[in-house]
């Protein structure tokens, strides 16, 4: 990311996102970085539509981005190979700062967008990886 970067949204030093002077939105969270063009926001936004208003679907697909939903509530959100996994707390915080990054790239607030992953709380395993490769907490 270049020195000229603007912070769109920041929880922390190791979890904000920038918008650098090409365009390039850099999603940092913890060691993870994604890189999206304006595109994959846009597309990001539609499956931030979807997982809210389809709450038995899993897996949601738009582009080279996926998003996908554990029975237990945790969430991932992958790009090709790399995904970044969240508990189903971390993912209510990033939704918002999704949110944060939709309306930026918009100009202007966006409609009302899910920012809250569905009620479930997490039994101390949640998924990396493919689908189906559990790993624990411990």
């Amino acid at each position: 990311m270049s020195d000229n970067a603007t912070l769109i949204t920041h929880l922390s030093d190791q979890r904000y996102i920038a918008r650098c002077q090409h365009g390039t939105l850099h999603l940092v969270w913890d060691q993870m970085i994604l890189r999206l063009q304006p595109i994959d926001v846009l597309r990001l936004a539609h499956m931030l539509d979807q997982l809210h208003t389809q709450p038995q679907q899993q897996l949601f697909q738009a582009g080279p981005l996926w998003l996908w939903r554990s029975l237990q509530g945790a969430v991932q959100l992958g790009m090709g190979m790399g995904c970044l996994a969240f508990t189903p707390s971390d993912f209510r915080l990033f939704a918002k700062m999704a949110t944060m990054m939709i309306e930026h790239c918009a100009g202007e607030p966006a409609k009302s967008r899910p920012t809250v992953a569905p009620p479930v709380e997490p039994n101390g395993l949640w998924r990396t990886g493919a689908p189906g490769e559990y790993f624990s907490q411990n």
